[in-house]
């Protein structure tokens, strides 16, 4: 329904949203062997790492493996799921650099809660944000945009698709208030080739979802898919994980680059 009514008007509406890429980058010949080693290791801590990623990898690899011997690995309720299952990997691409404050724990989305109250009164009750699971944040700036979100939907077992679903509407709708917010910030500056890009944990699935908006058009996409590991036996899956995250990273840098260039201009 809604494609027909917009069928005169959608296809330039589609066109004036931000090109959006997600290529998943490759490891180099070294770093692929280095991986095989520790995929064949009884042991991690016998496998010597000597560049900074390596040791990066190692003790990832190692907080995984933990997790997915452990006993009830696979009964999990949400806060310790994320913390064993996903917080590693966060630590090891986005955590590693100072600019970046991964901020864990629901906490209330100050960016929802500007929104709801906007053109209140003051005297009423103030509405609150949307509680998040956890939020990243970009330091270098006097307003510390919230520059990403994390929705972990359960723990383990895999959640219902009805509660997937409500938490993908509601990663879309944190993301939505990000842009706004940030398009407040930036008063009077072109936004519109600004990309937000936001997580979602379902079960041992992540997913990487984009935002970008044109007018009033709105466009949440999922852009990639990958699986955590569950045994030893699909360790192997760890490479994909790590690097899917690796090139997350990449698209917040950029997000925030472009934040910085745009502050300069205001």
């Amino acid at each position: 329904p809604t494609l027909k009514l917009l069928s005169d008007v959608f296809p330039q509406m589609l066109s004036a949203l931000p090109k959006i890429c997600f290529c998943v980058p490759k490891l180099t010949e070294e770093a692929a062997k280095f991986i095989d080693k520790l995929l064949k290791a009884e042991d991690v801590d016998d496998i010597p790492a000597v560049t900074g990623e390596e040791k990066t990898f190692r003790k990832l690899f190692s907080r995984i493996l933990d997790s997915i011997t452990m006993t009830r690995k696979n009964d999990l309720p949400e806060v310790e799921h994320t913390f064993r299952n996903v917080v590693p990997l966060l630590d090891a691409t986005i955590g590693k650099d100072g600019y970046f404050w991964v901020k864990y724990g629901e906490q209330s989305l100050a960016a929802t809660a500007t929104r709801r109250n906007k053109e209140r009164d003051p005297n009423d009750r103030a509405r609150i944000g949307f509680k998040i699971d956890a939020m990243i944040e970009y330091q270098n700036l006097s307003w510390t945009p919230v520059i990403s979100c994390l929705e972990v939907s359960g723990g383990l077992p895999q959640c219902s698709r009805s509660k997937e679903w409500d938490d993908t509407l509601k990663l879309g709708l944190e993301l939505r208030d990000l842009w706004a917010i940030a398009g407040d910030h930036l008063m009077g500056v072109d936004v519109s080739e600004l990309v937000w890009w936001g997580l979602a944990v379902i079960g041992r699935k992540i997913r990487v979802y984009a935002f970008a908006s044109s007018g009033f058009l709105f466009h949440l996409v999922l852009m990639y898919e990958a699986f955590l590991p569950s045994s030893r036996e699909d360790l192997y899956s760890l490479e994909l994980i790590y690097l899917v995250l690796k090139e997350y990273k990449k698209k917040l840098d950029e997000t925030k680059n472009m934040i910085s260039e745009l502050s300069k201009k205001k």
